[in-house]
């Protein structure tokens, strides 16, 4: 795993700072003496003093940082990244590279709307996130033993970040749309807070600008914002809390907690939501946080976040029709063309996160001919592959009818899939069918069923021909249009994408 240099921080001003103060000569001629009314003191002569101040002061300080999901599905619908690369990494060091830049100078980032403000239908809801058996056992936002305690968390690096524990599981497809994670700073001394957010394998995914939160008075307001987002940072109760943020750190009887300090203008708070798609990937994020002021004073922390694998089988038909194509083989020929619901060229494909291997299970396909027995067509072949061009060589073949699924491997059945064979997000994999009708099988309708399966396949290890996804990275394709995120509806038209 490579890391990214840290990043620097977006700020609303970056001026070095030199003070400067002097005291310049005073002549006094003449004596006077002291009285009560504050006339001037007895002087004779000359006095000059100077001083000089330079240098760029007090650095800001990060408290505690926490993450927090979306618990409205919807919800990603309203926010886009603040900016983001694609397939590469975000920096001002990185010549040539093209990305898209959100800043908005003209007013910031826009923070999440919240209780149908200003949307009414994307309102970020906190809740608890998406595994609650994660959650920390101990806080790593608490007060320490100092008198009176401070709130204080590990600043971690990005090789060995401060986990919260928090996490995601994307919508499938992205659907209704992505899903959205938002991330929180408490700092003193700040005028800008950026969160640079970086993918499992190191690279950056995103640079996010805070909006700032100056005042705390609303937390004692029951549903308002900081109330709501602050119980689910908090401790763990039987329907809330993600255990990221002690209660002493939020408040307590010695003022020194978050609220406590924000309500004095001693700490302010940032915030900003970050969307993740099903075609980024998942495992282990890391969050670099960078709080700046204006004399270019710095303060970073680090911590990290789960996004959950998952994989989700969807299909284009729902009846399928053999015809002879000539040898006494009754074929049903697949395409890489996404056609639902009544495709008559069978597609599969991945909702998910994560690789997925392709199964098949058949029943008899019977025929009851005017005179005579019931016949049974019992044997299948199957292939599969990402596009026309690379379906394995030969077929997978002597599939017997069953309720068992047989999956379709790179080297056979029930082999591992991988390379073409695996089904990676938004994957449109064409699969061919074959029915064998046994010798003298008398001409005539056979009907039954098939089933497709699906099953995890996580292929890790940069040549190895697994998932992107699965390998810390984005899926990425080459387009003609230049670096895209892989898309369902571009039919595998682009060159495969395997680690």
């Amino acid at each position: 795993m490579q890391y990214a240099t840290p990043l620097r921080a977006r700020r609303k001003v970056t001026p070095l700072l030199a003070a400067i103060a002097t005291i310049t000569w005073v002549a006094v001629s003449g004596t006077g003496v002291a009285n009560a009314s504050g006339g001037p003191a007895q002087q004779s002569g000359t006095v000059k003093v100077g001083a000089t101040i330079t240098g760029s002061g007090v650095d800001p300080a990060i408290a505690c940082t926490w993450a927090l999901t979306d618990d409205d599905h919807s919800g990603g619908g309203e926010t886009q990244q603040y900016s983001y690369a694609v397939g590469a990494n975000i920096g001002p060091s990185t010549g040539g590279l093209s990305y898209t830049n959100q800043t908005q100078p003209s007013h910031g980032p826009n923070a999440p709307s919240y209780g149908g403000s200003p949307n009414a239908g994307q309102s970020f809801v906190y809740g608890q996130d998406d595994d609650p058996t994660l959650y920390p056992a101990t806080p790593p936002c608490n007060v320490n033993s100092d008198a009176p305690p401070a709130v204080t968390m590990a600043s971690g690096s990005q090789a060995n970040p401060t986990p919260t524990d928090v996490s995601i599981l994307p919508n499938a497809f992205d659907n209704p749309a992505p899903r959205r994670l938002e991330l929180w700073a408490a700092t003193n001394g700040a005028n800008s807070a950026t969160f640079n957010v970086f993918y499992p394998d190191g690279s950056q995914d995103a640079q996010l600008g805070g909006v700032e939160m100056t005042q705390c008075q609303s937390y004692n307001t029951p549903g308002s914002l900081l109330a709501n987002m602050f119980a689910a940072a908090g401790p763990l109760t039987a329907s809330n809390g993600t255990n990221q943020v002690s209660s002493a750190a939020i408040t307590n009887s010695g003022g020194t907690g978050i609220v406590d300090l924000c309500n004095e203008g001693n700490e302010d708070l940032w915030h900003q939501a970050l969307t993740l798609s099903n075609d980024d990937p998942n495992g282990t994020y890391t969050v670099e946080t960078i709080a700046a002021n204006s004399s270019d004073g710095q303060a970073v922390s680090w911590s990290s976040f789960n996004v959950i694998p998952f994989f989700d089988l969807e299909i284009d038909f729902n009846s399928l029709g053999f015809s002879n194509n000539g040898h006494n083989q009754y074929v049903i020929s697949g395409s890489t063309a996404w056609a639902p619901p009544t495709s008559a060229q069978p597609t599969v494909t991945n909702g998910g996160n994560s690789g997925e291997q392709i199964g098949v299970a058949f029943s008899d396909l019977s025929y009851t001919p005017p005179h005579g027995n019931p016949v049974d067509i019992s044997q299948f072949e199957a292939n599969i592959g990402y596009n026309s061009n690379d379906m394995l060589s030969k077929p997978i073949t002597n599939i017997l009818a069953s309720t068992t699924p047989t999956y379709l491997g790179s080297t056979g059945p029930n082999t591992q899939a991988v390379g073409p064979q695996i089904v990676c997000p938004d994957d449109a994999a064409r699969m061919d069918l074959t029915a064998d009708p046994p010798s003298g099988a008398p001409s005539g309708t056979y009907s039954g069923t098939m089933v497709v399966w699906a099953q995890s396949e996580v292929v890790t290890g940069s040549g190895n021909m697994g998932c992107p996804t699965d390998n810390g990275a984005p899926y990425v394709v080459d387009t003609s249009g230049g670096k895209a995120f892989k898309s369902l509806t571009d039919k595998d038209q682009w060159p495969l994408v395997r680690s």
